[in-house]
């Protein structure tokens, strides 16, 4: 997902390209994600890795739009949040 970002404020390309790209990438970042935590984990706590896992994810998706609309309405501009998300990558 860094590369897309990365993209992203490089080059300004339709919408529909970049939210297509960022959908291709955290797709295949949550099938790696969840694919590897049977093999991390002991068996008899695979459920609750499971669940640990989609609360991180879940309690990312529902602070990151709040942070993104405190960037966007400090400078009106989408520029900070971008940079913003290069820095913490």
């Amino acid at each position: 997902m860094l590369g897309i970002t990365f993209y992203i404020s490089i080059y300004f390309t339709h919408p529909v390209v970049t939210v297509l790209l960022m959908g291709l990438s955290f797709a295949l970042f949550a099938s790696v994600t969840f694919a590897c935590i049977p093999i991390v984990v002991e068996r008899y706590n695979v459920g609750i890795a499971y669940g640990v896992t989609y609360s991180i994810i879940n309690l990312f998706l529902v602070i990151s739009p709040m942070i993104v609309g405190e960037l966007f309405a400090s400078k009106h501009s989408y520029h900070l949040v971008i940079i913003k998300y290069n820095i913490n990558r």
